[in-house]
């Protein structure tokens, strides 16, 4: 017969061979038959012991004592079987035995019997290790399971005679459906006493698993389950008795050696489990952490003064193992490892050991301590804190005591930097001594800093606890420990090192990036005393804005900028990286960059003649592109200084800004570009504004005025066509007007022209306001500028700006117009100025738009262009509008009768004193102009002026006038009436002549 699934039928037939009464009929038939000889557990078993006891007499019932010596043998014969197979196939079955033992058969409690006593039997005997420390955690497994579950029978050991007596109560327990506890205490001592403590974990004390081999691993989790079982049903259920002693037995076989003791107890009140977020099944737990501490108080009571002073000593990690126990925050742990210091300071009477003074300062704050999870760090930065100097803050005791609580601190320090500590065990010393201000702390870290940074970005274990401790350390980096980037220049390198350290494999907790921007405060940069760690700060800092991509680092990275001041100077030189790059001088001119042009589009085409050519001959670094990682760096640094207000040495800026506009206007037009040009623009303007808040000249000493150049403000204006870039460009020069008003002077018209031709054409509220905050403030400037100047050509000035609004004037949007020509008057002098307007209206009006009428119009009312004059005049005081019909009466009467045949104008009357001839040229140009168009103007501007003065607004705030005003009027309506009266005469003259 050909058995397909021989471990199951297997463990249906055992039963039948383990005898648990006298009878034996049905295991001799079953071990005679051809299955037995064919399976690979059974075969065998009639030529063995068993065969002999059970067919050695034909009875059909054997004795109480060969049956306890066949059970035996048949174990022995199955775990040598087990043994003698091929891994793989043993795997297979002792699988098959691992299911049964975890089943819930009551009435197979045989069944279990045989096959945990098999299993325990052959994990002494297997040669592998990993096999053999995985077999005994499985089993260990389900003893726990038939501990929690099974119906156990109180342990009748100590009353039994023999151990073929005990036997036989166990066979008698089994027929019940319970399992003795004799039995299951027998088993734990098999699996304990088949494991072994590899060498390497006896000479070390911190058995952090995460450095160790598999095997070394396995036998740690072992020897976990086993104190877990072991401590947890020695307190408790009907064997306590039987469970302390295997205790006893497990501490005695397994650690010999105090050390070896205390390393295996700290190793369960120093996991991290307890407080994990996702707590594995197997992990330890808070009940094992106050057990193992509990054990370890009873073994420190029990021990020798010398015992305990070589336990405190420096070269021992007992006590910072305590300390990390005491930073549980689980009271009951606190409570336990606080026992333990009471019992070494109790015992330690002299209190000359190494550590005294932290066990005396934790003993004398105990109650602090439980009740406060946070105390423990607070006891500790007061205890160590050596910066303290003054006489409230000195620490009591002789100068050996302060020697002894120094070498504590470093003995503490020494285990944190000790790559055998487990990152937990790290990250609760630094919680514990977080309150220690001494510079000395940050210096001793400087190792462990390195070693995180090579790991913190990389898929690594406990990466949480590692993430932290190195959060520990960059929280020491403040205003009053930066000092230490002076004293030890490798602590710059790290702290920038963890600038740029962006990945964090923790989703949960800050990457170290972040952590060190946190630290960046306004006073810790200050406290920077290394100019080029300052530089070197702030030039990673652009490099994240460079290459960040996360939202809330960027916003993190302008945070810091706009809290910390900075010197323009080193904005200036992140700039000039990107100007050396290109080999066009800084400060370039217009007239500079035009020939640059030239000779770039002379270049263009010798590519397309010669491409290889001009590969030769073009220098190197002349090619300017916006996307280039350069620009893309000085954007992101102009849009962090467009607005900081904490900046010193702005006028620094000033050279580097100007040189990089310049290379924005080589570049072809692009969104890109565009933008650029906009921020240097607001950024010039910004330091004009913290230059001269109340835009008032500048100093030359301060900021010398060549370096502002203006033609490449305006060539912005020119040679753009984006309205944003017009603004900015515009309000700049508002602002540049007032602060250097005679270096804006020379390209005031360009300014003004540009205006007209595009700017004013717009219907936006905000191009508008630009054009007015323009004229109020740069005509001013220009104005006194050219009074410095020369006097006599004010006048010649303003009517040229104002010729550029009247020719821009058709163009403006109707509800625009008032408002601007209204400022326009007002702020060139209305009293001297309003005839000036008129006349180039008048003059627009003859010339261009007469004949101009919309549909619509009514050709019997009077022409919008006269309608407008009207309005505009009707803003103004009557004093006011009749000096300006006196002054435009003057103009009118200096004017020729006709235009020269010959063109050339005839000689005018003798000048008067009022000097409006000499604005001839600027107004009403007769050279320019036809005959008719000069009959038309004259004729067009006396016919305005009848109409003003009849007009029912006129009349109307003649009238409310008060008494006073009109008496003032008189002599000007007398002056009107006399200029009316030449006018109107002087063709007579003329004719007469």
């Amino acid at each position: 017969m050909v058995v397909s699934d021989p471990s199951r039928l297997v463990l249906t037939l055992l039963p039948y061979l383990f005898l648990t009464d006298v009878k034996v009929k049905q295991a001799r038939q079953l071990a005679s038959s051809s299955f037995a000889a064919q399976n690979p557990i059974l075969s065998g078993l009639k030529d063995t012991a068993w065969g002999s006891i059970v067919f050695g007499k034909e009875r059909s019932k054997l004795s109480w004592k060969n049956v306890v010596l066949a059970d035996r043998e048949l174990v022995e014969h199955l775990c040598c079987q087990l043994q003698s197979m091929e891994p793989a196939a043993r795997h297979d079955i002792v699988q098959a035995f691992l299911t049964t033992a975890s089943g819930s058969m009551e009435r197979q409690m045989p069944l279990k019997y045989l096959v945990i006593s098999v299993l325990c039997r052959l994990i002494s005997q297997l040669e592998d290790e990993r096999e053999r420390l995985d077999l005994a955690l499985s089993v260990t497994s389900q003893l726990r399971s038939l501990l929690k579950d099974a119906s156990l029978a109180p342990d009748e050991s100590a009353d039994v005679a023999t151990v073929e007596s005990s036997f036989l109560q166990t066979l008698h327990d089994l027929k019940k459906s319970v399992f003795p506890v004799s039995a299951l205490g027998s088993f734990v001592a098999d699996i304990s006493e088949a494991c072994k403590i590899p060498e390497s974990l006896k000479r070390c004390f911190w058995w952090e698993s995460a450095v160790l081999m598999p095997a070394e691993q396995k036998c740690i989790a072992l020897l976990r389950e086993l104190f877990d079982l072991l401590t947890t049903y020695a307190n408790e259920g009907a064997g306590m008795h039987v469970f302390r002693s295997l205790t006893q037995q497990l501490f005695k076989h397994h650690f010999t050696d105090k050390s070896l003791l205390f390393a295996f107890l700290s190793y369960i009140w120093t996991s991290s489990s307890p407080y994990e977020r996702m707590q594995a099944t197997d992990a330890i737990t808070a009940v094992n952490q106050i057990r193992a501490l509990h054990i370890a108080a009873a073994i420190l009571r029990s021990a020798a003064q010398a015992d305990l002073i070589a336990i405190m000593s420096l070269s021992s990690d007992v006590l910072p193992s305590l300390v990390v126990a005491m930073a549980s925050p689980l009271q009951p742990v606190r409570y336990s490892a606080l026992q333990c210091l009471h019992t070494i300071q109790t015992n330690c009477k002299h209190g000359n050991f190494s550590y005294s003074s932290v066990v005396d300062a934790i003993c004398l704050r105990s109650d602090e301590v439980l009740a406060d999870k946070n105390h423990l760090a607070q006891l500790l930065g007061s205890l160590f804190d050596s910066d303290a100097t003054s006489p409230a803050k000195k620490r009591a005791g002789s100068r050996s005591e302060r020697e002894m609580r120094g070498k504590a601190l470093s003995s503490l320090l020494l285990c944190v930097n000790n790559d055998a500590v487990p990152s937990f065990v790290k990250e609760r010393l630094l919680w514990c001594l977080s309150l220690v201000s001494s510079t000395d702390v940050l210096v001793q870290l400087k190792p462990l800093m390195a070693s995180l940074l090579q790991v913190v970005d990389g898929s690594v274990d406990h990466i949480q606890h590692q993430l932290k401790c190195l959060q520990f350390i960059l929280s020491r980096f403040t205003a009053d420990r930066v000092s230490v980037f002076a004293t030890h220049p490798d602590f710059g390198g790290l702290f920038l090192e963890a600038l740029l350290r962006y990945r964090c494999s923790d989703p949960d907790t800050n990457s170290p990036q972040l952590m060190a921007l946190n630290q960046l405060s306004k006073e810790m940069f200050s406290a920077v005393c290394v100019p080029s760690m300052q530089q070197s700060i702030i030039s990673s800092l652009f490099d994240i804005l460079l290459d960040c991509k996360n939202a809330d680092t960027a916003n993190k990275v302008r945070q810091v900028f706009k809290n910390i001041s900075l010197d323009a100077n080193q904005i200036a030189v992140e700039m000039e990286k990107l100007t050396q790059l290109y080999c066009s001088p800084a400060g370039s001119t217009i007239r500079d960059m035009k020939k640059h042009a030239k000779r770039a589009t002379r270049s263009k085409a010798a590519t397309i003649e010669d491409a290889s050519a001009m590969e030769t001959d073009r220098a190197p670094g002349t090619e300017v592109r916006i996307d280039d990682r350069a620009w893309q760096r000085v954007v992101h640094i102009l849009e962090a200084i467009q607005q900081k207000k904490k900046l010193k040495n702005t006028q620094a800026l000033i050279p580097a800004l100007f040189t990089l506009l310049s290379k924005c206007l080589e570049m072809e037009a692009s969104p890109a570009v565009e933008y650029a040009k906009q921020l240097l623009l607001s950024c010039i303007r910004h330091v004009c504004v913290h230059l001269s808040p109340q835009h008032a000249p500048v100093d030359p000493a301060v900021l010398d005025v060549q370096q502002f150049n203006v033609e490449l403000i305006v060539d912005c204006v020119r040679g753009s066509s984006n309205p944003l870039t017009h603004r900015h460009a515009l309000v700049l020069l508002t602002d540049a007007a007032q602060m250097f008003p005679e270096h804006v002077l020379r390209n005031i018209m360009s300014i003004f022209t540009f205006m007209g031709g595009s700017i004013l054409h717009m219907e936006d509220n905000y191009s508008f306001q630009v054009v007015i905050s323009t004229v109020q403030t740069v005509i001013p400037a220009m104005v006194k500028a050219t009074e410095r100047r020369n006097a006599e050509d004010v006048h010649s000035m303003i009517t040229s700006i104002m010729r550029v609004f009247v020719d821009a004037f058709p163009h403006v949007p109707s509800h625009r117009k008032l408002p601007l020509f209204i400022t326009l008057i007002n702020t060139v002098d209305s009293k001297r100025h309003l005839w000036t307007v008129l006349a180039l209206l008048l003059e627009l009006h003859v010339t261009k738009t007469a004949a101009e009428l919309p549909e619509w119009h009514d050709k019997t009312s009077l022409h919008p262009d006269i309608e407008f004059c009207l309005e505009l005049f009707e803003n103004f005081p009557p004093a006011i509008q009749v000096e300006s019909v006196c002054s435009m009466l003057a103009y009118l009467q200096e004017m020729p009768e006709d235009k020269p045949k010959d063109n050339k104008m005839a000689t005018p009357m003798k000048k008067q004193k009022t000097g409006h001839l000499e604005t001839t040229e600027h107004l009403f140009n007769i050279e320019h102009h036809t005959a008719k168009q000069l009959r038309h103007f004259k004729f067009v501007a006396v016919n305005f002026i009848s109409i003003l003065l009849s007009c029912p607004a006129f009349i109307g705030q003649v009238i409310n006038l008060s008494v006073p005003a009109a008496e003032a009027m008189k002599p000007m309506y007398q002056l009107q009436l006399e200029k009316n009266i030449r006018v109107y005469f002087s063709p007579g003259e003329d004719v007469t002549k």
